[in-house]
């Protein structure tokens, strides 16, 4: 299966929260080959971007969706949040008031934000409380590239994925080795050989370099053949990507609506 349409680490994006990105804020795109993949509407991968101001910021999808804890992993530079004092290793306790628990939370804090707002947040940096304000901008202050090229490992469980011996990965069994994968990856791990040994991702696997997709903004020229668009793509998975720098590695967990086909471990390589 390819990542499709339908938008963890989670993703806190731009303080961007993905599903489990906030991310900046697996994909499964439809082939010929591929099975049909879950849809939703066509508004969707907008609506989600509006939900998600990005503010420069990236949070532990995993960490979000197994402890509860918008803990923040990367911080960009000269990013709103940068620039509000946030650090890597915060915890996000509230935005504008309302606790952060899950990324459903955080898009109803900045629902009804509009760029220029000076936006509340309270977080925990070590054993110190702290509340600090990050101003939304009036327009992105890192523009997304037209075009990208990831690669990924996709980790499934229950009707997703079965494993060898026929038996139906639990939730918990995918979480800890998409866990596992990730620090390989993040530890310098060939990703070639993480997407040959563990993703399933048939359809992707074979490709050159395996596991790799195109993709580009909605509206523009296909940088190959089967580059796919934004909108084509679940939420999260393009979120994350295009948030992504070439050579940086995050991951989304699942999400009924925005990753529902498992956990995706993302590396961009163009």
């Amino acid at each position: 299966m390819r990542p499709v349409r339908i938008v963890s680490s989670v993703i806190l994006a731009g303080l961007s929260i993905l599903p489990c990105a906030i991310a900046q804020e697996s994909a499964e795109s439809r082939a010929a080959s591929a099975p049909a993949a879950e849809t939703g509407p066509a508004s969707r991968p907008a609506e989600v971007r509006s939900r998600h101001p990005r503010i420069g910021l990236r949070v532990d999808a995993v960490a979000l969706e197994r402890e509860k804890l918008a803990r923040v992993e990367d911080v960009k530079p000269n990013s709103p949040a940068e620039k509000a004092g946030i650090k890597i290793g915060d915890v996000i306790m509230k935005v504008a008031g309302a606790e952060i628990r899950d990324d459903k939370a955080y898009r109803d804090a900045l629902g009804g934000k509009r760029p220029g707002d000076e936006v509340p947040i309270h977080i925990r940096r070590g054993g110190e409380e702290l509340d600090l304000t990050v101003t939304l901008p009036d327009r992105p202050y890192r523009s997304e590239p037209e075009s990208i090229t990831v690669q990924h490992v996709l980790i499934g469980f229950g009707e997703r994925a079965a494993t060898p011996a026929g038996k139906k990965r639990t939730a918990e069994e995918a979480r800890k080795l998409a866990d596992e994968i990730l620090m390989k990856a993040k530890n310098g791990g060939n990703f070639d050989e993480l997407v040959k040994s563990y993703s399933e991702d048939a359809g992707s696997v074979g490709k050159t370099p395996p596991g790799s997709y195109a993709m580009m903004q909605d509206g523009k020229p296909k940088p190959t053949p089967d580059a796919r668009s934004w909108s084509e793509w679940v939420p999260a998975f393009s979120a994350l990507a295009f948030a992504l720098d070439v050579g940086e590695i995050a991951m989304t967990a699942p999400d009924s609506e925005l990753s529902p086909f498992g956990f995706h471990i993302i590396k961009r390589i163009k």
